[in-house]
């Protein structure tokens, strides 16, 4: 298990909220869904329940000064493909700014909307749709 491995575990005990299922054997260029993050309905607000997590995202981050990350925002496919992409580029934002506003050095992370465009499951059901509104956080520096 690698160091950055053993981090998002941290991450994980930190925050007191689940990993992605797998994310324990996560490669260093793989993406972690953040599946702590809420958001307000149709907002890039984030919920008070999210901090915790966010916080343990930085505290992962500082722990591994060499990492350049994408907090990267998907969306399902409800409603027009234009603002699901402004959506998910401003949740990834907020994300970004947190990080930042929190002690991350900004030249460490990028924000990247990226809509509806990369679906993990099928948009016919709600549960699909859930799963393709999400925030990922993906190592870009190896």
């Amino acid at each position: 298990m690698t160091a950055w491995n053993r981090t998002l575990l941290l991450v994980a005990l930190v925050a007191s909220l689940p990993l992605a299922a797998g994310a324990q054997d996560v490669a260093l260029a793989d993406d972690v869904v953040l599946e702590g993050l809420v958001f307000e309905i149709s907002s890039a607000e984030l919920t008070a329940e999210s901090l915790p997590y966010l916080d343990g995202i930085v505290a992962m981050l500082e722990a591994s000064p060499d990492a350049d990350v994408e907090v990267g925002g998907h969306t399902d496919s409800s409603g027009p493909a234009d603002l699901n992409r402004d959506l998910s580029r401003r949740r990834a934002e907020t994300v970004r700014l947190y990080l930042i506003q929190n002690g991350v050095a900004a030249e460490r992370i990028t924000a990247v909307g990226y809509g509806e465009d990369y679906p993990v499951a099928g948009n016919a059901t709600a549960e699909g749709r859930a799963a393709n509104r999400r925030v990922e956080l993906k190592r870009t520096d190896s």
